[in-house]
């Protein structure tokens, strides 16, 4: 199916129930929107037979699918299962829980809603989701809220265990931004929105126009040309993802975000600007493509040459966050040449997590949390983000807007 290759629908299984047999008005009652995207639409939603218990329903948009089930909502369902059939054997084996792949959100059912004349007798089909109560994308945008460097370090370290289980288990995400990654207020972090996510070694051609923009690694921007031959996206790995984690960190540590282009060409005039140039030196292969030498030329009309200033500029803006393991977990996260990219299973096991008295479990010994410290860390993010109203990117979004139309002060705006 076009670039990204053939797809067969997946056994709709809800858990707990045979396919088919559950109807969202029969189980769910409305609450309210809570995002929205090409995808489709995210409704709160609280569970008629276990009052209390609410979830998120994610509908899928099918307006324009003309062979039927959207690609994108196969790939999720089927990626998401096998986390929920490790966890439901675990459970089964009375095994402890927090397995790295407590770390990607629940997908808990498959319902389907009723034909009506308000839909166009189509029905539709909702993914089920443990309800979590915000995204790192709208509480950043909720000024109510701040993070201290225990909190973030707790943050990054589960957002890196929740790409330890995608990469242990052969996933790219492909789509790692601040909306994707779910908060509850427990202090859970947890990451969502598979639809672009590819199993590793897929034998058809991946297309490098994925990752929102601001969190979007350098080898995909210097593919974007249209030059098959040039197209150094078609091969890249699970060092995607790595880069947008990368992006992250160093989002919560300035407070800001570290590359916000404007388009592919002002995200990679940045990236360079940042970073530097590399050469085949440092990047073997870098220097053929169409994209780099358009950098060059950027540089005889700068007259300046593009150096790295990323270290300087963590240091000037974020100088009381920063230590030399931060630095050297956020460069080997950040590393231009995809190839030197940490690994998700050392990045967890970096030492930047247990410098001073914040010392984290160990990436091995993942099933016991036994550190007091860590403990005490996620029970002070679990106070923090229990005192806020639920923040989405979607309703910090509406949330602007009524605040433009009345005149008023807005929000702080990242994503």
């Amino acid at each position: 199916m076009g670039a990204d290759g053939e797809l067969s629908l997946p056994t709709l299984t809800p858990v707990g129930a045979p396919s088919g047999s559950r109807s969202l008005e029969d189980c769910y009652e409305m609450k309210g929107q809570v995002g929205e995207g090409m995808y489709g639409k995210v409704y709160k939603m609280e569970d008629k037979n276990d009052k209390g218990v609410l979830v998120a329903t994610k509908q899928f948009r099918m307006d324009n699918e003309k062979d039927g089930f959207p690609i994108t909502a196969i790939r999720e369902i089927k990626l998401l299962s096998k986390f929920t059939a490790d966890r439901e054997e675990r459970k089964r084996k009375g095994e402890k829980s927090n397995g790295s792949d407590d770390f990607v959100v629940n997908l808990k059912e498959i319902v389907t809603s009723r034909a009506t004349t308000e839909n166009d007798n189509k029905g539709g089909i909702y993914m089920v989701f443990e309800y979590m109560e915000h995204d790192l994308a709208g509480i950043r945008d909720n000024k109510a809220c701040r993070f201290d460097l225990p909190q973030i370090k707790l943050i990054m370290w589960q957002i890196l265990s929740g790409l330890n289980a995608c990469h242990k288990n052969k996933i790219i995400h492909r789509d790692l931004k601040c909306s994707n990654v779910l908060m509850n207020i427990k202090g859970d972090v947890k990451l969502a929105d598979f639809g672009l996510a590819r199993k590793m070694g897929d034998k058809s051609r991946m297309t490098p126009k994925v990752i929102t923009l601001w969190y979007r690694p350098p080898e995909l921007l210097l593919g974007h040309d249209g030059n098959a031959s040039n197209r150094v996206g078609a091969e890249y790995d699970e060092g995607v993802d790595m880069w947008s984690a990368g992006c992250i960190m160093a989002e919560l540590l300035l407070d800001k975000p570290l590359l916000p282009g404007k388009e592919e060409n002002d995200q990679i005039f940045r990236i360079f600007k940042m970073f530097g140039r590399p050469t085949n030196r440092e990047w073997p292969g870098v220097e053929n493509f169409v994209f780099y030498k358009r950098m060059i030329d950027q540089e005889h009309q700068r007259k300046k040459k593009f150096v790295n200033e990323f270290v300087s500029h963590m240091k000037n803006f974020a100088k009381h966050r920063m230590t030399e393991e931060c630095l050297d977990l956020l460069c080997g996260l950040l590393s231009m040449n995809p190839k030197n990219r940490m690994k998700s299973k050392r990045a967890c096991s970096h030492p930047w997590f247990h410098e001073g008295a914040n010392i984290y479990p160990d990436r091995e010994d993942l099933g016991w949390f036994n550190s007091q410290q860590y403990l005490k860390t996620k029970q002070s993010l679990a106070r923090t983000l229990t005192q806020v109203d639920d923040s989405h990117e979607y309703e910090q979004r509406l949330k602007r807007k009524r605040e433009k139309q009345q005149g008023r002060p807005m929000s702080r705006h990242f994503n």
